[in-house]
């Protein structure tokens, strides 16, 4: 089947380029350009859905929120974004990301999922990020936290690996940060009860804007496969249940905006064009929900990928 397929595509190329014309399939295998993967997701996020998927057991809560970084089919692609100098923050570069608000709400999320843990119970917090950032958002957020209720007991973990810290509340609570920097085996959340995931994308819907909240709730798989082409698995689509979703409304009323001053308070943008930009209270209108994102193991970026795209059967 494998060589069948590679021989199908031989053969579209030399055809295409022989003779001009562009198909929509292959044989009977559908094909679209790389620009008309907006009509399938509304955008694409690093290894998608794979913690839940394939790390998590069934009686595992799991929560993830995603925030749009660069924008790929709008100017923005995730090389810019990604782009730094000795900034702690990469984010600090893309003028209308709003840090504040993205702090906010990690750390708005670090308080709500350790309130609903339950006393001798862990919740896991995951940096879908480098560890060098992982830290410095760790460090922000042990420092408003503090601030904001002084019994919380922060633990630095002495570990090279991707552990950071552990947050522990008077009533036997506990939240463990790591980071998502290296491979993660089932065993990181083997003592959880729940993983709250916060993770950045490539937004394609036009009405996002760098720095907007997103909840997934479906992933579809895409693989790049070298120059020529790549794969999107729109048969193995797959929804996860996103505790965040669920409890969006609950969220938002158990807000404290104590913490978003405190934020305001501790944090200062390194870019000096954002001297305007500050924390504010949620509404769920904030809140991209029920979105479908892309899942790849490459960073996605219109200028680097082959145009062509097979949705096999």
């Amino acid at each position: 089947m494998l060589k069948r397929f590679k021989l199908l595509f031989i053969i579209y190329f030399i055809s295409s380029a022989a003779f001009g014309t562009e198909y929509n399939y292959i044989d009977g295998v559908k094909t679209i350009s790389l620009k008309e993967l907006p009509q399938y997701a509304d955008g694409v996020q690093l290894e998608g859905g794979w913690i839940y998927q394939k790390k998590l057991r069934a009686d595992q809560k799991y929560a993830n929120v995603s925030i749009v970084w660069d924008l790929p089919f709008n100017g923005l692609e995730a090389s810019e974004a990604f782009s730094h100098g000795n900034e702690k923050f990469r984010e600090s570069r893309i003028t209308k990301y709003n840090e504040h608000q993205a702090i906010h709400l990690m750390a708005s999320l670090a308080r709500y999922y350790l309130k609903e843990t339950k006393p001798g119970q862990k919740t896991v917090f995951l940096f879908y990020m480098g560890k060098n950032s992982s830290i410095n958002y760790f460090d922000i957020i042990e420092r408003v936290l503090k601030k904001y209720d002084p019994t919380l007991i922060f633990e630095r973990t002495d570990d090279s690996g991707t552990k950071l810290g552990i947050l522990r509340d008077q009533e036997g609570r506990s939240m463990e940060f790591i980071t998502h920097y290296c491979w993660l085996s089932s065993k990181s959340f083997q003592d959880a009860s729940t993983v709250v995931g916060f993770s950045w994308n490539g937004g394609f819907n036009p009405k996002y804007q760098s720095g907007d909240a997103i909840i997934p709730t479906q992933f579809i798989d895409i693989a790049k496969r070298g120059k020529k082409f790549s794969i999107l698995f729109l048969e193995d689509q797959y929804p996860i249940k996103n505790d965040f979703q669920e409890h969006l409304s609950e969220f938002i009323r158990s807000q404290d905006p104590k913490i978003a001053e405190l934020v305001n308070q501790e944090f200062t943008s390194e870019n000096p064009s954002k001297k305007d930009h500050r924390a504010c209270l949620f509404s769920e209108k904030d809140f991209h929900q029920n979105a479908t994102l892309l899942g790849t193991w490459e960073i996605f970026e219109p200028t680097t990928w082959a145009n062509q795209v097979v949705i096999p059967d």
